[in-house]
């Protein structure tokens, strides 16, 4: 049985400059990515009749896998927009909010991935946080993991498409992060700060439930890392 899944990155970034209390001056840029696309494939189908030795055949139309960020995705801090000239002091923290969506003709599970980095000034990038969600009605959730199973419990949402209106299903999400003011001390002055939201989808058809959909994409994103 061969799966196909579907990798998206949405990747978004700044500057931070950080001194004291007083002076501390952070800068945010945002950059998106383009979004890529996968198809999945469907071959014709032949059926032979050897007493009059005569061929048919039958044709199938493709199905697309496409997911995207809605366009409220975004960060903002006091409910303001981040942009490229937004001042960020000790101790603000950043909102980030956003939606994935099923923009293809099939219906798929997806989880999502959302990861900080800061870089000093002469230093190398440092992850500061990294983590997969389901996104849930509830909000996000982390992946659980069974050690009596030896694999992951939590259920990937599941981003339906209607093949009588052809529309295709949307979940929204929120998280946030405070940069602590004495977490981040002077060594941090003129470091950059960026974070990515990173969205994985594998199709629901042939794929048995939401459980094994997880531990399929979870094993997609242990080969890319």
């Amino acid at each position: 049985m061969t799966y196909f899944a579907l990798f998206i990155i949405l990747n978004i970034g700044g500057s931070l400059k950080r001194y004291n209390y007083f002076n501390s001056q952070w800068v945010l840029l945002g950059i998106i990515a383009p979004i890529l696309v996968f198809f999945l494939a469907m071959n014709s189908v032949y059926a032979y009749f050897t007493a009059t030795t005569t061929q048919k055949q039958t044709s199938n139309t493709t199905s697309i896998i496409q997911i995207g960020f809605t366009d409220a995705t975004n960060a903002t801090i006091n409910s303001v927009t981040v942009t490229e000239n937004t001042k960020i002091l000790p101790g603000q923290t950043i909102q980030i909010n956003g939606g994935i969506k099923n923009t293809g003709s099939a219906s798929f599970y997806a989880l999502i991935e959302i990861c900080l980095y800061i870089t000093k000034v002469g230093g190398t990038e440092t992850i500061i946080q990294s983590d997969v969600y389901t996104i849930t009605q509830q909000g996000l959730k982390q992946l659980e993991f069974s050690d009596e199973q030896d694999k992951y419990t939590t259920e990937a949402c599941a981003l339906n498409y209607n093949t009588t209106t052809n529309v295709g299903e949307s979940i929204n999400f929120s998280t946030s992060y405070e940069f602590g003011f004495y977490e981040y001390d002077n060594t941090y002055q003129g470091a950059t700060f960026r974070y990515s939201i990173t969205a994985y989808a594998i199709q629901k058809f042939v794929i048995e439930d939401a459980v094994e959909a997880t531990n399929l994409i979870a094993e997609q994103i242990t080969s890319l890392s």
